[in-house]
């Protein structure tokens, strides 16, 4: 029944055209639907992960880990390895418990930190050579949240994390679905997800991010029609929050990531924030965003992209499509140390 709903919502790859699938219902594994391996699967334990992984497993974003995930080479002096003292004395970041620190503009590391206490699956997935066919990471949610009728309202917070290995090339899709679409036995959901990426030298990571939950918005709600407005306020999924946290570190010499985030759901509020460091000499990033947005909702995608070794490259495109009485915003910072 959840496979048949799975691919009616669009979130199925069939096991002979992916490297691997991971499938999450309410924030639980479920591995009768998921095809894993030794190094694609949900995430148990620390045991047998290497110290780099369990590092990484400790960052904030926006700097508030304050160390520099790899040590970065400058021309002149010694490495850089702190975010706060960047372009010093006289441009540098600041500390990142400060309200004057640059990189805390998001304002993202504290719900990192509440995903980090309240993340009970994680998916990981560590890319040590290159994957022919996409993995595909699918976080689904019913309009119960999985809780019982005693609960006012649910929260999830699902963690990901994508480790490529130097050399290694990994095609990545990220989505987040609504599994039904009847009233009966509606919670508001706050989904709280914290998304990790970690690139070794010469990799490439293609990602796609995809938030469609929360079903279809009301349309004509711009019209002077109160049924119309009201039907869109009434709709369950206008109580849903959505955050979504994505930290990149390009931590190897050339390394590639390719990232698409796209916000196409109708849930009452969806927030979308990425932070990218580029930290070796010739690494690069391709980030592209398209927003859908309708009815009453609202869409706030914000990016931070840091150049901070030399010769690096990035590109970026931001398209939005807003219609009704929706409202959606995007604030982008590049930073070039």
């Amino acid at each position: 029944e959840l496979q048949t709903k799975l691919k009616k919502a669009g979130g199925w790859l069939d096991d002979d055209v992916c490297s691997a699938r991971l499938i999450y219902v309410n924030d639980v594994f479920q591995p009768e639907l998921s095809k894993a391996t030794d190094s694609i699967r949900n995430l148990e334990s620390t045991e047998g992960l290497s110290d780099e992984i369990v590092k990484f497993l400790g960052r904030l974003t926006d700097g508030w880990t304050d160390e520099l995930q790899v040590d970065v080479p400058v021309q002149e002096g010694e490495p850089l390895t702190s975010f706060q003292k960047l372009s010093g004395p006289n441009h540098n970041v600041g500390a990142p418990d400060t309200q004057f620190a640059i990189n805390s503009q998001q304002g993202t590391a504290c719900f990192a930190a509440l995903n980090t206490m309240k993340c009970r699956s994680m998916a990981l997935l560590h890319a040590k050579t290159s994957m022919d066919k996409p993995v595909l990471i699918v976080h689904a949610y019913t309009q119960d949240g999985g809780v019982d009728a005693t609960k006012a309202g649910v929260a999830l917070h699902p963690r990901t994390v994508i480790v490529a290995d130097d050399d290694a090339a990994v095609s990545v899709v990220q989505q987040s679905i609504s599994l039904d679409s009847t009233d009966d036995d509606v919670r508001p959901i706050f989904m709280n997800s914290y998304t990790q990426v970690l690139l070794g030298k010469n990799s490439n990571v293609t990602h796609c991010r995809l938030e469609e939950s929360g079903g279809l918005p009301t349309s004509g709600v711009e019209q002077s029609d109160a049924d119309l407005r009201n039907k869109e306020n009434e709709r369950p999924a206008m109580q849903n929050t959505i955050l979504e946290t994505l930290d990149v570190h390009c931590a190897g010499e050339s390394a590639h990531y390719g990232g698409t985030v796209l916000s196409l759901g109708g849930n009452g509020r969806v927030r979308m924030c990425a932070s990218i460091a580029l930290l070796r000499p010739g690494s690069s990033v391709d980030l592209k965003g398209f927003s859908l947005n309708g009815g009453n909702c609202r869409h706030d995608i914000k990016t931070n992209i840091q150049h901070i070794a030399d010769g690096c490259t990035s590109a970026q495109i931001q398209k939005n499509l807003v219609s009704g009485r929706a409202t959606t915003s995007f604030r982008g910072r590049v930073r070039v140390e």
